[in-house]
């Protein structure tokens, strides 16, 4: 499991998650997508963390024709070992399992293809050449409809265990990126909805005021993890419904390693 993007509401599911990771039941990994995934009510033996391995039953679904989406039983998930990152090279662990599936295609080049209604893959892995910014800003207020659908899935829980309904994460992150495709204008503006976000936003807004925490999403996803001391790329993927647009689902940005890697990425302040 590599992402797992903050929870949204579903007229048909209610609150639920999409997941994004590696297949490695076949000759080769490939990019799987799973949802609907009800992590909040899931059973704490099949919580999953990122970079854990999962064997799950999954079965195609009718509506979503994208070849990597899936919908799993994850009362069949059994959970494995943790990719971690103590030291003794499970960075490289990573990467021995992701290397594969990265720089395969540019965002240009899947934007492209998508406009062109060429088979293009719904999820990827691209490397930026330039991060511009990360814009972070106050995101929206659930409608009164959407807080009706939260407190409805709370009360849904399958295991009788209080929750709080979902709430509009406090914050948005964007990045102005561009890409390595040579024909690339440096105009990529994507959300990254990574449920890390959402969490590190909560949990630092209890000892800090609002606009320190801007500071802080910025200081890390800006700087940290696209810094050049890291061979920094995105996880990205499509939307059902829009399949022209592309989000950022996550980032995976281990050390700098000379021996795998010319330095490419390039940090504007």
């Amino acid at each position: 499991m590599t992402v797992k993007a903050q929870p949204a509401l579903s007229q048909k599911h209610g609150e639920v998650v999409c997941v994004a990771g590696i297949r490695l039941d076949g000759d080769r990994p490939e990019w799987i997508r799973l949802f609907p995934v009800p992590f909040r009510d899931l059973e704490k033996v099949v919580k999953f963390k990122k970079y854990q391995v999962m064997e799950v039953d999954i079965v195609r679904p009718r509506s979503d024709a994208r070849p990597e989406s899936h919908t799993p039983n994850m009362d069949s998930a059994t959970l494995g070992e943790v990719v971690d990152t103590r030291p003794g090279g499970s960075w490289r662990r990573r990467w021995d399992i992701l290397s594969g599936l990265a720089d395969l295609h540019t965002m240009c080049e899947l934007n492209r293809g998508q406009r062109e209604g060429r088979p293009m893959p719904s999820l990827a892995m691209v490397r930026p050449a330039k991060v511009l910014d990360v814009e972070v800003d106050d995101t929206p207020d659930f409608s009164e409809a959407q807080k009706a659908m939260a407190l409805m899935a709370a009360e849904a829980d399958l295991f009788g265990e209080a929750r709080e309904p979902l709430e509009a994460p406090p914050f948005t992150v964007r990045y102005r990126w561009q890409c390595l495709d040579d024909d690339c204008a440096g105009n990529h503006r994507q959300t990254c909805v990574d449920w890390e976000v959402g969490g590190a936003a909560r949990r630092w807004l209890r000892e800090h005021d609002h606009e320190t925490v801007r500071r802080m999403l910025r200081d890390k996803w800006l700087g940290e993890l696209c810094g050049p001391q890291r061979d920094t790329y995105f996880f990205v993927g499509n939307q059902h419904l829009h399949q022209q647009s592309y989000l950022i689902l996550g980032v995976f940005w281990p050390p700098h390693d000379p021996g795998r890697l010319e330095p490419q990425l390039t940090l504007l302040d």
